[in-house]
């Protein structure tokens, strides 16, 4: 085909115009939004980056032994919780003005619940990376009281008397709002959930790519947030379960306005100690990795012990 220059000479100028979102990588592979962060489970371990934190006896991380999926599964006491997390690197303060869908903070996940009875999920972007006391960021989804100072994030709690659909929640330094986005975990099935951040912290709703809704000053644009995912046992003695099989992050490189200046302490990474005692629920455990598979059978289910490393979060 004849090369179209006309074409080409406005190609150029629409990539010139993006260029804090693009990236060129080995092999000059154009990548758009170069700041992301992008797990889909396919390890035996868990990237060592991410945090689990369990309270209650038997809750933690299990690897699924299919398809690339981690599993979140509570104790089986009222209350019990286990939440996933990563670092708490995101702000929505140095996106761009323009008020193109570019100028964004992205979360993204690919998410399932086993049973929709007495559980509370919450997922999204959290201020911590662990809440005390057997909490996620929001206590309920009616009158979001919030143990977060910011956050926002797609709950689902049967708790909740007015919204028991998928709820959108967010907290803006003690600015609490809720917004009903009509749609509903199936026991069972995946479910794709998003939400983007602009420039002034207005928080878009997206379910399986459908738009749902947006909470304005969701979340204070200056404040670092983590990907997150909780799950909770509501009101019974039953395990409740979390499927992951997908979780991604992403925002333009916008670094000309951002500053450095030296600090004068000095920190340096260290590894988790660990110990073969069982966790309480007055200090949970810290799961960096496991490894349990499971297999079925028409006569039989043989399940295997999940091995994990645990240590008393900060």
């Amino acid at each position: 085909m004849p090369k179209n220059e006309g074409f080409r000479s406005r190609n150029y100028q629409l990539i010139n115009q993006f260029t804090n979102h693009l990236d060129f990588s080995d092999g000059a592979r154009l990548e758009y939004d170069p700041v992301r962060l992008e797990e889909d489970f396919n390890g035996d371990q868990l990237d060592p980056t991410w945090n689990v934190f369990a309270d209650g006896a038997g809750g933690g991380l299990v690897r699924v032994a299919n398809n690339g999926i981690f599993e979140l599964r509570t104790g089986g006491a009222n209350d019990d919780t286990v939440q996933l997390s990563h670092q708490t690197n995101w702000r929505c303060a140095d996106e761009g003005t323009s008020g193109l869908q570019t100028d964004r903070v992205v979360f993204e996940a690919i998410v399932a619940i086993a049973t929709i009875t007495t559980v509370n999920v919450q997922v999204g972007f959290a201020d911590q990376i662990w809440y005390a006391g057997q909490r996620l960021p929001f206590a309920d989804p009616d009158v979001p009281n919030a143990f977060c100072a910011d956050a926002v994030v797609i709950g689902f709690d049967t708790d909740g008397a007015v919204n028991t659909n998928l709820t959108g929640l967010a907290n803006a330094n003690g600015t609490t709002q809720a917004l009903d986005l009509t749609d509903a975990f199936v026991a069972g099935e995946y479910i794709a959930l998003r939400i983007e951040i602009d420039v002034l912290g207005n928080a878009d709703f997206y379910i399986n790519g459908t738009y749902r809704g947006t909470i304005a000053t969701a979340v204070t644009p200056e404040t670092l947030l983590t990907p997150y995912i909780g799950i909770q046992e509501r009101a019974g003695q039953a395990v409740r379960n979390i499927g992951i099989d997908y979780v991604r992050c992403y925002k333009s490189r916008n670094y000309t306005g951002q500053t450095f200046a030296a600090t004068t302490t000095t920190t340096s990474s260290s590894s988790s100690t660990t110990s073969s005692s069982s966790s309480t629920s007055s200090s949970p455990s810290s799961t960096s990795s496991s490894s349990s598979t499971s297999s079925t059978s028409s006569s039989s289910s043989t399940t295997s012990s999940s091995s994990s490393t645990s240590s008393t979060p900060p």
